[in-house]
C-alpha cells in the first residue's frame, strides 16, 4: 500500500527574457507575420501543424493564449502591449518562446530568437536531493494491524528543462538602459507518473544606459531603483499558495554580502533543492501580504561596481504550492517589473525615467 498526496511545489526565480525551445528554420521570412511586422492571424490548426513540424511560428498574444486553451502548449506568459512571440516546439514536447514588444523588423526578430535558442542547453537538468524518510504509518483493518509502511522514495530525482521564456526591452528604452527577464521551466522526472511538478527559475537583468550608449551631454543615465512584484493570486484563484520567498530580509547597507537561501520541496516527504545567492551593491526592501511578494532594489549610484559594463543580475525568487483541482482550471499569476533610471548631472537636479513591463502567466491545470 502506498499513501498518495497529490500537490505541487514550484519555485520561481526572477529573470531576463521569455524563451521556449525551438530550432532555427533557416527561413528569411518568418511564418505568421506580415511585411509590416504585425502578426497575421492563421488559424490555430495551421499554427499547431507548423509547430508539430518543428517550424518557428510568430503569433500575437491572443493566438498564444488560444494555444494554451487548446492544449498545444501547457502554459504561456502574456505580455502587455503590442507583443510578438516566436514559438517553436521540439519533438519531445519541450518548447521555446521569445517575446518582443513593438517589433518592426520581423526578420531580425526571428534571427534574434534563433540566436537565443542556440544558447540553450536542452540536456541540462537539476538534481533534487531526497530528504530522509523520518516517518511511517500503520494500517488497521477491523481493529487489527494490517502492516507498517514507509514512504517510497529514491535517493534523488532529476528535473529536466522543459522550456525557456525570454523577454527584453531591447533598445526601446534607449538612452536610459535595458531590462531583460528570463524564465527556465523544469519538469520533475518523478517516479510517480500521476504527479506533475515544475520548478521555475527566474532571473532579472538590468543594464545602465551610459554603459550601453555612452554618456549623454553633461551627465549619464544610471540605474536607481528596481521593483519586482510576483503575485500568485491576481485572479483570486485557490490553486496557488505563496509558500516561501527569498531574499526574505532587508539589506540596509550597500556592498552587503548577506547570503539568502530558498529551498524547493517537492512531494510528500520528498525532494528538495537549495539555491543560494550573494546580495551586494544595493539595498533591498521586501514586502508581502501572503499572496504576493515585492522586492525593491536601491542601487548605490556612487559605486562603479554596481553597474559593471554589462548586465547586472538580480535574483529574487519565490516558491509556491499548486493544489491539483478536481477538474481542469485555468489559473493566473502576474509579474510586474519596473526600473527607474536617473540622469546624474553633477551640481544639478537629477532627471528620472521609469520603464516597466507586466506579465500575465496563464497556467492550465488538471
Amino acid at each position: 500500500m502506498r499513501q498518495w498526496v497529490v500537490w505541487f511545489v514550484l519555485g520561481v526565480l526572477i529573470g531576463s527574457l521569455f524563451v521556449v525551445s525551438a530550432y532555427p528554420t533557416g527561413s528569411n521570412v518568418p511564418s505568421g507575420i506580415s511585411a509590416s511586422g504585425a502578426p497575421q492571424s492563421p488559424s490555430v490548426p495551421q499554427v499547431a501543424s507548423k509547430l508539430k513540424n518543428g517550424n518557428f511560428v510568430l503569433v500575437d498574444s491572443h493566438t498564444l493564449e488560444t494555444l494554451v486553451e487548446k492544449g498545444v502548449l501547457p502554459y504561456a506568459p502574456i505580455f502587455e502591449g503590442n507583443t510578438v512571440y516566436a514559438i517553436r516546439v521540439l519533438p519531445d514536447g519541450k518548447f521555446f518562446i521569445y517575446a518582443g514588444t513593438d517589433v518592426t523588423n520581423p526578420t531580425k526578430f526571428l534571427k534574434d530568437a534563433e540566436k537565443e535558442f542556440l544558447k540553450i542547453n536542452w540536456n541540462r537538468d537539476i538534481t533534487l536531493r531526497v530528504e530522509p524518510s523520518n516517518f511511517s504509518w500503520q494500517v488497521m483493518v477491523n481493529g487489527k494491524t494490517a502492516g507498517d509502511y514507509m514512504p517510497e522514495a529514491t535517493a534523488k530525482v532529476n528535473a529536466y528543462i522543459e522550456s525557456t521564456i525570454e523577454w527584453s526591452s531591447y533598445d526601446n528604452w534607449k538612452p536610459h538602459g535595458k531590462l531583460k527577464l528570463v524564465w527556465e521551466v523544469y519538469k520533475l522526472a518523478d517516479t510517480d507518473p500521476r504527479r506533475d511538478y515544475r520548478v521555475v527559475d527566474m532571473k532579472t537583468f538590468v543594464w545602465s544606459g551610459h554603459y550601453l550608449y555612452g554618456d549623454s551631454g553633461s551627465g549619464k543615465w544610471q540605474i536607481d531603483t528596481v521593483k519586482i512584484t510576483a503575485n500568485v493570486r491576481p485572479d483570486g484563484n485557490n490553486v496557488f499558495n505563496l509558500a516561501d520567498f527569498g531574499p526574505s530580509h532587508y539589506v540596509n547597507e550597500y556592498n552587503s554580502k548577506t547570503q539568502s537561501t530558498i529551498s524547493y520541496t517537492l512531494g510528500t516527504g520528498g525532494a528538495s533543492v537549495t539555491l543560494q545567492q550573494v546580495i551586494k551593491l544595493f539595498k533591498i526592501a521586501v514586502d508581502t501580504d501572503g499572496n504576493w511578494v515585492r522586492w525593491t532594489y536601491t542601487f548605490n549610484r556612487d559605486e562603479k561596481g554596481s553597474y559593471a559594463d554589462s548586465w547586472v543580475k538580480l535574483e529574487p525568487g519565490y516558491q509556491f504550492i499548486t493544489h491539483v483541482p478536481s477538474s481542469p482550471v485555468t489559473a493566473h499569476q502576474k509579474l510586474i517589473a519596473s526600473v527607474e533610471f536617473t540622469y546624474n548631472r553633477p551640481g544639478w537636479l537629477d532627471d528620472h525615467w521609469t520603464g516597466s513591463t507586466t506579465i500575465d502567466w496563464i497556467w492550465d491545470i488538471g
